[in-house]
């Protein structure tokens, strides 16, 4: 009886470590996750909060005062602690109205070469593209 009991109690601690593991593995940052697909995902971020921006203030952040806006909004609470890097680490670029003029804005970051308008670029615009 002690044998079954101790055998027990070793699979469900088994299972708590397992599943505890599985846990952690969830909420960290997956290291196989290429950077630009890291960017894309905070690009959304950035998208959410901007539409909360809108429906909140009555309008976007100027092209002046730019993603700061979502740190030190004129009223309320902040969007983001800390003005949101790419995986690059340098920040992400706003512009109001978009560049091409089709969407009221577009955020861009410029890949790992850190220049504007090449192949690496990863973009979000209001339209979604």
């Amino acid at each position: 009886m002690a044998a079954r009991t101790r055998a027990v109690l070793w699979a469900v601690g088994l299972s708590a470590v397992g599943a505890s593991a599985v846990l952690l593995w969830a909420g960290t940052p997956c290291a196989c996750r290429s950077p630009a697909r890291t960017a894309r995902l905070k690009l959304l971020e950035i998208d959410k909060a901007l539409r909360r921006y809108e429906a909140e203030h009555g309008g976007l952040p100027s092209a002046v005062a730019g993603l700061q806006a979502l740190v030190a909004p004129p009223k309320g609470e902040p969007y983001f602690r800390a003005p949101m890097l790419d995986p690059w680490a340098r920040p992400f670029r706003y512009f109001a109205p978009a560049r091409d003029g089709r969407s009221p804005w577009e955020l861009v970051s410029l890949g790992p070469d850190g220049l504007l308008d090449t192949d690496d670029d990863v973009v979000r615009a209001a339209s979604g593209r």
